[in-house]
């Protein structure tokens, strides 16, 4: 008698999970509405750029073009292979193609005139760094692109439905279950940890001369950054009050140009070049410099003693010795001066200018001011974070003293204009 050996039983496909019925009913609206919120966010709230105009002028055609190609996998699974509802391998698909999209928007840089301006979430979180965001848009362009093309291949494929039904419980539930739910969780950890790992490891312990970090100049209020300003200002300034007193109890005339010898010089007030590292645009961190200029009797070599005498009972640390020509004109008498640094982080440059005149080299015409013999200083602050808001830095309007009044005026050596006349006559504020 013979036995017939058993057949294995008949595998089937598994049928769609309630998580793959709702994939497939929110393709649709998927399709209009995630493109158009994106790009209304991304028009309010996203640094924005000509990318941004662009896509706002042809979103009526855009739009309604993208919903349609993006429906045509599922008008094909619905028309030649029956679907009524998704599938595992549907479900995965649809969820990293929404994800890939969301990425790509949230990271984009908006390109402008000048550069890229901030993402939607450079925006919100300024410490960000500009590679960061375009690597994390590229991601997500090429998951958009790379699973709208799986979508396609799938729809023009059989349409096989999820892995077939297997004896094994444990098995039946990871073909149904963990691919889904990877693809639905795994992209927005991925964001959340790359932009946590970014924070955890960026800047925000950096602190500038005053002890602050970036994030507690950021949390001061417009009055208190200027404040702030201010009162390191006033440092600066009474730093050099001792020197100015022992060089000459004559008033003295603030310059809008602090000299730094060999054709080189600052803006007095606020200078944005700095060395503080942060991701954040424009210039974080700020500096400032003052000139002074003052008149003096006698020669030249007589008062580059008088002023070496002044500056070496400073106690100040000599960092570099300056000399040079007038113009680097070789026919025109030479200059000579000092540069210092200080405990605290402060820069002082300190010359002395022989007297001159058109006739001693009459081919410079215009460029030669008849000037007798006087001393510059030039003291320049250690580096400090900068407050939020352009207002911090006084340019939302030209003051009434006008760009050149200001070095019109003479102080007393023991005074100085305030920190808002000064930015207030010059043109961009810093």
């Amino acid at each position: 008698m013979t036995t017939e050996a058993s057949s294995p039983p008949e595998l089937r496909p598994l049928a769609p999970t309630w998580l793959d019925r709702f994939f497939w009913t929110a393709w649709v609206p998927m399709a209009w509405l995630l493109p158009a919120s994106l790009l209304s966010l991304f028009w309010t709230v996203g640094g924005g750029g000509w990318d941004v105009l662009i896509l706002v002028m042809v979103s009526p055609v855009a739009l309604p073009a993208y919903a349609l190609l993006n429906l045509l996998p599922r008008r094909i699974l619905r028309k030649r292979h029956g679907f009524e509802a998704g599938s595992t391998p549907l479900t995965v698909l649809l969820a990293l193609h929404w994800w890939g999209l969301i990425c790509t928007i949230l990271f984009w840089r908006g390109t402008g005139d000048s550069g890229t301006s901030d993402s939607m979430v450079g925006e919100a979180f300024w410490w960000m760094p500009e590679e960061l965001e375009t690597v994390l848009s590229s991601s997500g362009l090429w998951l958009w692109l790379l699973t709208a093309a799986g979508l396609l291949v799938y729809a023009l494929s059989r349409g096989a439905r999820s892995a077939a039904a297997t004896p094994r419980r444990l098995q039946r539930f990871a073909a149904r279950w963990v691919g889904p739910i990877l693809a639905i969780a795994l992209p927005p950890l991925s964001m959340t940890l790359a932009v946590s790992i970014t924070y955890a490891a960026g800047n925000d312990r950096q602190t500038d001369a005053a002890g602050q970090t970036e994030a507690q100049a950021l949390s001061q209020s417009v009055e208190a950054s200027r404040g702030a300003m201010s009162a390191n200002w006033n440092t600066l300034q009474a730093q050099i009050v001792p020197l100015r007193t022992a060089i000459t109890a004559d008033d003295w005339q603030v310059t809008s140009s602090a000299e730094l010898g060999d054709n080189d010089w600052l803006t007095t007030g606020i200078d944005g070049s700095t060395e503080l590292d942060s991701n954040r645009d424009p210039l974080p961190g700020y500096r400032l410099a003052t000139g002074w200029m003052v008149p003096l009797d006698g020669s030249y070599d007589d008062a580059r003693t008088r002023v070496a005498a002044a500056v070496s009972a400073q106690g100040w640390q000599l960092t570099d010795t300056l000399e040079g020509h007038v113009l680097d004109n070789e026919a025109l008498p030479s200059w000579g001066g000092w540069r210092y640094a200080d405990a605290e982080g402060y820069e002082y440059v300190v010359l002395v200018w022989p007297a001159v005149d058109e006739s001693m080299s009459p081919e410079l015409g215009g460029r030669l001011e008849p000037a007798g013999t006087h001393a510059t200083i030039t003291a320049i602050s250690p580096e400090y974070w900068r407050g939020s808001g352009y207002e911090s830095f006084w340019n939302e309007a030209v003051g009434a003293k006008g760009p050149q009044r200001i070095s019109e005026e003479r102080f007393p050596a023991s005074e100085w204009p305030t920190l808002g006349e000064v930015e207030s006559a010059t043109y961009y504020g810093w």
